[in-house]
């Protein structure tokens, strides 16, 4: 909140970016951000793969909090391994959903981060960007 009010006061939102951990254990971290901080000073960046990956209940969060939601980092796994989006294991179909039910308007990004160095560039942006338009239909 202090962060928030700080931001406000610049004429600018604050919102906080998950990682896997937040929304592990139940996601008892991001249900306590989200019901601890002051809805007009902090918002939220979802991190939607790191979330499913850590066994979080992405779409529930979503549905709970949209208002709050400023963006979505969309990833996807298949074990530990990161690959394209559309490639892994997730099934982005729900959420994808309850964006249009809730008619949100943030902002979704294909994100990925591969921890052994590699840059796969267009082999993988192709891919994620037909997913994306695919899932979501954007």
């Amino acid at each position: 909140n202090q962060a928030g009010e700080l931001c406000r006061g610049l004429g600018i939102r604050a919102a906080y970016h998950n990682h896997g951990p937040e929304f592990a254990a139940g996601g008892q971290e991001m249900l306590a951000l989200a019901r601890d901080t002051d809805p007009k000073l902090v918002d939220f960046v979802i991190d939607a793969g790191h979330g499913m990956s850590a066994g979080g209940d992405v779409l529930a969060f979503f549905r709970a909090n949209h208002k709050r939601i400023a963006g979505m980092h969309l990833r996807d796994f298949r074990g530990d391994e990161q690959l394209p989006l559309g490639q892994g294991s997730f099934d982005y179909r729900p959420l994808a959903e309850a964006i249009r039910k809730a008619k949100w308007q943030g902002w979704l990004i294909s994100e990925e981060e591969r921890l052994n160095d590699v840059k796969p560039g267009d082999s993988a942006i192709g891919p994620a960007r037909e997913s994306m338009k695919r899932i979501f239909g954007v």
